[in-house]
């Protein structure tokens, strides 16, 4: 055999699935209808609806798109700019919920 056993197993890439169009056009639909959502609100609809689908799929598609949730979700913005709180059962670093500081 003169082939390279690598070139005999090779699976180019690249290839379109036959549901691509339709997994599309639901995620379009989803999107407008919840604009907040994002991939994973988008991928447990699609399966509620029957799609077999990964959430990584559902992800690309939407970044692909830049179908990114537009408003962010309550409760879940990061801890930029906020000091560490004291709990408020301790009384060590002086009154109950007020932010650590030196003691100099």
């Amino acid at each position: 055999m003169s082939m390279a056993r690598s070139s005999y197993y090779y699976r180019p890439k690249g290839r379109v699935r036959a549901d691509e169009p339709q997994l599309l056009a639901r995620i379009t639909t989803l999107c407008e209808r919840m604009p907040g959502s994002g991939y994973r609100r988008v991928t447990h609809q699609l399966r509620r609806e029957g799609w077999r689908i990964n959430f990584k799929r559902v992800a690309r598609i939407m970044a692909e798109q830049h179908l990114q949730a537009a408003i962010p979700r309550a409760g879940v913005s990061g801890s930029r700019g906020r000091s560490p709180v004291a709990s408020t059962g301790s009384r060590r670093h002086g009154r109950p919920g007020l932010p650590w500081r030196s003691q100099h």
